[in-house]
């Protein structure tokens, strides 16, 4: 059995960084100098960064920022340029995220070694440290910041595809499918055979409510995560990592953001406050949303059905990539999300 609402990979108290090589150092201070003339005196490379971006943490005499190397699907142009404007235009409403600085050509990006590159200041600000309020302030900077987003950009932002709703049937075949790849991790696979039916189960669940999950799509910030927000003294400093504001099913969005932060806040709890302190947090989030947002209100269950369905593409990606290409790289992810799943079950 897996033990739930331990430590995790978003469970970190504070922002962790590892020094650089002398090769990315000479790189990323030509970078810097298309910005600044100062001297770059110590770079250090954030860690946690997604896999078609790093970001680097530069200090000068006077001053430090956030720079951030972007390449592959996440670094094109047209997709830089879209979430640029989409953090100008929250700075200019007044939402709590970094400014970004033009090179002295006035551009907001700069093209060096097949990459693109953003210069941010930098925030000073705290991780989530499971307290009650930051949790609360989250949830409301949450809904806050889906408003602003829905006021000022139409669903064609970026949509989201349709062929990934079909990851539900796709599931299914993977399930029926014999596979030598399974072989190549027996640990996974021991795992997997272990909760295939409840797998099984969830995805059936799920395939019931596919239509009342992505009935309702909205302009949401998908990748909103306790590492992805900065505090100080309880209030939120700033929202970071836009790359994933896409177009989504409301209830998986919403759901997914409430889960994710709701179980970072009970990780080592006991089962009583589990069940007390989580029901009182997931309202908290529901309420804050529904006021915030009253043409798209949600019920706890549709939260709850919406923080399944997300966790179980994610799941597919991992399936897919083992057993039907028999790439493993991702399996180191699997006891997570299916900890999540059954997670999702006690809290909600």
């Amino acid at each position: 059995m897996l033990t739930l609402f331990k430590s995790n990979n978003l469970s970190a108290k504070t922002t962790e960084y590892s020094e650089c090589s002398q090769n990315e150092l000479s790189g990323i201070e030509m970078v810097f100098e298309c910005y600044f003339k100062n001297k770059v005196v110590r770079c250090v490379k954030i860690k946690n960064a997604g896999i078609f971006s790093d970001n680097w943490c530069i200090h000068t005499e006077t001053a430090k920022y956030v720079l951030k190397s972007r390449w592959g699907i996440l670094g094109t142009k047209e997709k830089l340029n879209i979430e640029i404007e989409l953090m100008q235009f929250l700075k200019n409403c007044g939402f709590p995220v970094p400014l970004i600085f033009n090179n002295q050509s006035n551009s907001p990006f700069t093209s060096y070694d097949n990459k693109h590159w953003i210069l941010f200041e930098h925030i000073d600000g705290n991780l989530f440290s499971r307290n009650r309020d930051e949790l609360f302030n989250a949830a409301h900077c949450h809904a806050r910041l889906s408003t602003l987003l829905n006021n000022q950009f139409s669903q064609e932002y970026s949509v989201y595809p349709d062929e990934n709703r079909n990851f539900l049937a796709d599931t299914k075949k993977i399930f029926d499918k014999k596979s030598s790849h399974l072989d190549k991790d027996m640990e996974a696979k021991e795992l997997y055979f272990c909760y295939k039916s409840f797998l099984e189960d969830t995805v059936r669940e799920l395939m019931d409510q596919k239509d009342n999950i992505c009935k309702r799509t909205l302009v949401l910030h998908a990748d909103y995560h306790p590492l992805n927000i900065l505090f100080s003294d309880n209030r939120v400093r700033a929202v970071l990592d836009f790359e994933d504001v896409i177009t989504f099913p409301v209830s998986a969005g919403v759901g997914f953001a409430s889960y994710k932060f709701v179980r970072e806040y009970l990780v080592d709890c006991s089962k009583d406050e589990i069940q007390c302190d989580g029901i009182e947090a997931i309202f908290h989030w529901k309420n804050q949303w529904n006021q915030e947002n009253p043409n798209h209100e949600l019920s706890v269950y549709q939260m709850k059905m919406g923080a399944k369905y997300r966790v179980m593409s994610l799941i597919y990606n991992n399936l897919y990539d083992w057993i039907v290409l028999g790439d493993t790289r991702r399996n180191f992810d699997l006891v997570k999300q299916i900890g999540s799943l059954l997670e999702i079950d006690e809290i909600f």
